[in-house]
């Protein structure tokens, strides 16, 4: 995110690698989708799939508030300051159309990408395979997630890691793990920029 970060000299630019890189995550996702076998398919329908996902986040937001809240206490203590993602930090410093391409890759772009990546291709390679099996692959997968991300809230995001997985796995459909990912991010991006654009406060 932070090769989005506010150029106002280029908002051409932002919208045009946000767009290109969006269309085309779309199609791989489609077609990866798309080829995905029939035993793999799920037992619930496309509504009932959403409504069962949206349940299941709401019911694992409090665990991840927790984890949020020590972790926040545990690098406080290590480091003396409060932990900040970067993504949040160039989030809350974008202004305009610079804004508007990091918000399309944070909340949209990302979540996609990183579900593909993580779920799709990496917990669905490892529980296809004998010596690992979904559970195992679900704990390596939400592993290799966590890496990915920064440190500073490793915690919480190994949890959100396992969250995401568990769904996929349950539900049958990377488009669930996708839409509790997409809806996460833009509920913690609104909780990060709202008291900053009306109040002023971070």
């Amino acid at each position: 995110l932070r090769y989005l970060a506010p150029d106002p000299e280029h908002p051409g630019l932002l919208f045009s690698l946000a767009a290109t890189a969006g269309t085309a995550a779309l199609v791989w996702a489609y077609l990866w989708m798309r080829a995905r076998p029939e035993r793999e398919r799920p037992l619930l329908g496309p509504l009932r799939s959403f409504l069962w996902s949206l349940a299941v986040y709401l019911l694992a937001l409090p665990g991840w508030i927790g984890l949020l809240l020590l972790n926040g206490a545990l690098m406080q203590a290590l480091t003396g300051q409060a932990p900040e993602q970067d993504v949040v930090h160039e989030l809350r410093q974008a202004e305009g159309a610079s804004l508007l391409a990091a918000l399309l890759f944070a909340v949209a772009l990302q979540p996609l990408l990183e579900e593909v990546i993580f779920r799709g291709y990496l917990w669905r390679h490892l529980a296809a395979r004998a010596d690992f099996g979904p559970a195992r692959a679900l704990l390596v997968s939400a592993l290799a997630f966590a890496s990915f991300h920064d440190p500073v809230v490793w915690l919480p995001i190994l949890y959100l890691g396992g969250l995401f997985g568990w769904v996929y796995w349950r539900s049958g459909r990377l488009e669930q793990a996708v839409f509790v990912h997409v809806l996460h991010n833009g509920l913690g991006t609104l909780a990060a920029l709202l008291p900053l654009r009306l109040f002023g406060e971070p």
